[in-house]
């Protein structure tokens, strides 16, 4: 059995413990409130509902030439 101050003491670190893990919770809440989306929504339709997007009409660009020390590198 355990003697009266070992007891006082187990009570002591669990409370501390509850405590501490329920502040980190708290503080875990109100930071992951500040990460909330404030985007203004989605923008106009482009095609509307029903049809398919039309294909086709764009182009592949990856950059220009460029030059190092003499030695000409062109990006694919």
């Amino acid at each position: 059995m355990l003697s009266r101050g070992a007891t006082r003491s187990r009570c002591a670190i669990l409370a501390r413990c509850t405590f501490t893990a329920a502040i980190i919770g708290g503080l875990a809440f109100a930071i992951s409130a500040c990460g909330r989306d404030k985007s203004p929504g989605l923008g106009e339709r482009v095609v509307p509902l029903g049809q398919s997007a039309p294909k086709g009409g764009g182009r592949y660009h990856v950059g220009k030439s460029y030059e190092i020390a003499g030695q000409r590198y062109t990006p694919h």
